[in-house]
């Protein structure tokens, strides 16, 4: 198979990374999920909206976004202001601008310490991807001469996960479905449950539900390895849909860096493969 820019586990993964990691921190120190961090981000840059503007720059649904809002509200960060029509319009409260400069710090050094393994060119060219990739979708409102990358960098990585979970589905299979069958197509012809979770940095129980849901399928088999041990390998079936997923997958990340170069793709690559292996460590 010939790719025209070299899909990699290392790409899938990085992804994977960039989305989960920043959602785990939120979690964890405010008990606030990643899009309620957006959804003030994005309120919070000085124009005033509505429920459906903002479903439409997250891209999620409606009433999503409305629960996202409501809790925001609950907390006193968001306030719903006057009516203008039959439009209510979203504004961010004092406290609210105050949390969101507090949590865009501390977003911002979890960022720096997932991009640290990389040198200033490497890391202009990841920054100059993400910009361009934040900016092409609606609603994003890039400020130039201050641009607020800790809300690039998450609009990038979740409108690629994106690209490519719309592009897997088309195969029924979800992003970390998908991320098996290609590490399998990818690494090697059998791999243990462990060598899945190492290379793709996913979770225990992650792995195991999505193995048994490709061996439902019979897209996955397992191979006895030294009596008590059992790999994973395709099928027949699994090779081809695999590959075929792949190949639609790759078209996605092209369109993602469509603006880079040949050797800036190239480069794109040791970026992610820099920072899955600093994330492995």
């Amino acid at each position: 198979m010939v790719y025209e820019f070299p899909l990699t586990n290392d790409l899938l993964t990085m992804t994977h990374l960039l989305c989960t990691v920043p959602d785990r921190e939120m979690r964890g120190t405010y008990g606030m999920v990643i899009n309620d961090y957006r959804t003030l981000a994005y309120v919070e840059q000085g124009m005033a909206c509505t429920v459906t503007e903002l479903a439409r720059a997250l891209d999620v649904a409606k009433c999503k976004a409305s629960g996202y809002v409501s809790k925001l509200c609950t907390r006193g960060f968001i306030a719903r202001k006057e009516r203008v029509g039959s439009k209510v319009l979203l504004a961010t409260t004092e406290e609210g601008s105050r949390f969101a400069r507090e949590s865009r710090v501390f977003l911002a050094s979890v960022f720096e310490r997932m991009l640290s393994p990389l040198n200033q060119s490497q890391r202009n060219l990841y920054d100059m991807g993400c910009t361009a990739t934040a900016t092409m979708a609606d609603g994003f409102r890039l400020v130039e001469e201050a641009p607020d990358f800790v809300y690039i960098y998450l609009r990038s990585c979740l409108l690629t996960e994106l690209f490519v979970t719309k592009t897997t589905r088309k195969y029924r299979l979800s992003l970390n479905e998908f991320r098996i069958l290609f590490a399998l197509l990818q690494e090697k012809d059998v791999l243990t449950s462990s060598d899945l979770m190492t290379t793709l940095l996913l979770p225990k129980a992650t792995t195991s539900d999505c193995v048994q849901v490709l061996r439902r399928r019979g897209l996955l088999g397992t191979v006895s390895l030294d009596g008590r041990s059992k790999g994973l390998s395709l099928t027949l079936a699994g090779r081809v849909l695999a590959e075929r997923a792949a190949c639609d997958v790759d078209r996605s990340y092209v369109q993602d860096v469509r603006s880079a170069q040949p050797f800036e793709r190239n480069l794109y690559v040791e970026v992610a493969s820099e920072i899955v292996a600093n994330a492995r460590k």
